[in-house]
């Protein structure tokens, strides 16, 4: 692929808009992850701007995860970076972090969420991906019965994440994830809080989720993500959420035939 050319910039923000011409030729496709920039020189003499802006621009890229500086590296340029979901999992615990996001919002949004993806993997029914979800379910039990809160926490997440992963929609395991860290940077693990009793608890709420997708009944494994989100965080909410977090359930289980909405 020929290495793209960039324009000459404006002098006012200049770092701003060298920053939005390597943004658009990453959008565009001309630079793909793994792609080599220009060196720094290079990027000075094609944008007709000092190295301190286009530093600057390059700290500003890396931050948001877009490349990979490789200062001492004399072949060239920074590497567009493979995007993940480090980006989306940061703004969502910035957004808790400021007071944007509240506890009923996560919920929320996890509900909708983890439903859909369940729902999703029992439709597809993927049996390569079920049987990551097992395998994800058992390091679940065998941390619950000799491993630490830390790997107990690690594994819970993988299996999330597998679940979601089978749903074969990347953006849900992405959002999976993040939302998952950023209700933990609010309230901790919840599963924690009630020791082994309640992560045993969850085991045996995971193999019903396993069950419903194994045998590939969309309805009953989004009934049962559904039912684990209300019955654990839905009484951590504020009074004033909720009546839309109730009404947020009610639209969820209206799709799913195997159960009524929980009463709160």
């Amino acid at each position: 692929m020929p290495t793209p050319k960039f324009a000459p910039v404006a002098r006012t923000r200049a770092h701003e808009a060298v920053k939005a011409q390597i943004e658009e030729k990453i959008l565009q496709g001309q630079l793909q992850p793994g792609d080599r920039l220009p060196s720094e020189r290079e990027l000075c003499a094609q944008m007709g701007v000092s190295r301190p802006t286009v530093r600057e621009a390059m700290r500003t890229l890396e931050s948001a995860g877009v490349v990979v500086l490789r200062p001492n590296d004399p072949t060239g340029g920074a590497i567009v970076r493979m995007p993940d979901g480090a980006n989306l999992e940061r703004s969502l615990l910035d957004l808790v972090r400021y007071s944007q996001l509240s506890l009923g919002d996560l919920i929320g949004f996890r509900m909708l969420v983890e439903t859909t993806a369940c729902h999703l993997a029992a439709q597809r029914r993927d049996q390569a991906q079920i049987d990551g979800i097992v395998r994800a379910q058992l390091a679940v039990e065998a941390a619950v019965e000799s491993g630490t809160n830390e790997e107990y926490i690690a594994a819970d997440v993988e299996f999330h994440v597998s679940v979601a992963r089978a749903s074969g929609n990347r953006l849900l395991e992405l959002s999976t994830s993040a939302v998952r860290a950023a209700m933990a940077g609010l309230i901790g693990d919840a599963t924690l809080k009630g020791g082994d009793a309640v992560k045993r608890d969850f085991v045996r709420r995971h193999g019903a989720v396993v069950d419903a997708i194994r045998l590939g009944d969309p309805d009953l494994a989004s009934s049962c993500a559904r039912r684990d989100i209300v019955d654990y965080y839905l009484p951590l909410a504020e009074d004033d959420e909720v009546g839309t977090l109730s009404a947020l359930e009610a639209f969820v289980a209206a799709a799913t035939s195997n159960a009524p909405p929980t009463a709160v």
